[in-house]
């Protein structure tokens, strides 16, 4: 099945939305097969699987030197958030650090983000 795009300023937006609400929704084992299937896709082709699964499923163009934000720009949107919304991050920040000093990959915690409370 492939993803159903809605937009909630497009006129159809209620129909679209009553239509996903009344669809069969996928059992535990299509979700599981599909999500290995993407795994095993960018374990295979890495950023070139990264970048086509995301032209597919959200519809945003990346190219290989766009997969990831330089300081500057997480800066600049780290400031555009507010105290409650920086705080709130906090905790799931220091343990992707603890996971990194561990030893294990996650994405993002290469990054020293700028935050201040």
């Amino acid at each position: 099945m492939m993803p159903l795009f809605l937009d909630t300023k497009d006129a159809g937006f209620e129909e679209g939305f009553a239509a996903l609400l009344g669809m069969k929704r996928e059992e535990a084992e299509d979700v599981d097969a599909a999500v290995a299937a993407i795994i095993a896709d960018v374990r295979a082709r890495g950023d070139a699987a990264v970048i086509e699964l995301t032209a597919r499923y959200d519809r945003m163009e990346l190219t290989p030197d766009r997969l990831a934000f330089s300081a500057e720009e997480i800066a600049a949107e780290v400031a555009k958030a507010g105290a409650e919304e920086r705080a709130a991050l906090a905790a799931p920040l220091a343990t992707a650090g603890c996971l990194r000093l561990m030893g294990i990959r996650a994405y993002f915690t290469n990054v020293k983000l700028p935050l201040r409370y």
